[in-house]
């Protein structure tokens, strides 16, 4: 549901700029286009860990980790 609802989940700019990758003990990898987004993912992180939990259920994802691909 996370791959399939991303962008509603994190907004369009976000959506634009990243896209879920993989979902592992609670740690959601976010491919980024760039080190900055990288950076925006960390700042975001609790408000969009809050977003998914709203519509995925809690204790779903507990960790972002974003990784820059090109």
């Amino acid at each position: 549901q996370i791959f399939n609802e991303w962008p509603d989940l994190v907004g369009g700019d976000v959506a634009t700029n990243t896209q879920p990758r993989s979902l592992d003990n609670g740690v959601l990898t976010i491919a980024v286009l760039d080190p900055a987004w990288s950076t925006q993912i960390k700042l975001l992180e609790a408000d969009l860990l809050h977003k998914i939990a709203d519509v995925i259920g809690p204790d779903v994802v507990l960790k972002l980790r974003a990784r820059v691909e090109t």
